[in-house]
């Protein structure tokens, strides 16, 4: 009985945490043609690593000759590419780029959560130390400012290393 109430207690905190996730990233989910200082280099990746895909029959290519003037650029976004390639039919590359900092966001939520109920041991303390990484000014700003598409890979990474 009281495993349960404690999985159901779980469930309550990540519902939380995913709700919040999404509401932080409303700035970007209302206007998915964002532009970012960023921006334009991540969609220009992103197009050409789903040409790379659908090129090399889902093996892409290293460096993509589509971008730097055709003199080709050794950095793949693969999983942008691979997004694209999925929801090709009903999603842009915008889109997609918006569903890259929706789904990292809610991870890495997710992840913090974890880090800092292993922490605390105290499930109101993570979910308050997850709030203020949710909606941390830095955080944000990398993603709806300054588009750092790479960088916000890191708030994933750091804590599963953690």
């Amino acid at each position: 009985m009281e495993a349960s109430m404690k999985k159901n207690k779980t469930w309550i905190f990540i519902t939380i945490i995913v709700v919040l996730s999404i509401i932080s990233m409303l700035p970007l989910l209302t206007n998915t043609l964002n532009i970012g200082h960023d921006t334009g280099f991540h969609i220009a990746n992103i197009n050409a690593s789903y040409k790379s895909i659908l090129n090399n029959f889902l093996l892409p290519s290293k460096i993509l000759p589509e971008i730097a003037n055709n003199f080709g650029y050794a950095t793949a976004i693969l999983v942008g590419g691979y997004l694209l390639l999925l929801f090709n039919s009903f999603l842009n590359t915008f889109d997609i780029l918006t569903l890259v900092y929706l789904l990292t966001t809610i991870i890495s939520a997710l992840l913090i959560f974890k880090l800092a109920s292993r922490l605390y041991k105290n499930n109101l303390m993570a979910l308050l130390s997850t709030i203020i990484f949710i909606f941390m000014p830095y955080r944000l700003g990398d993603i709806i400012v300054r588009s750092a598409y790479n960088e916000v890979f890191t708030f994933v990474f750091i804590p599963m290393i953690l």
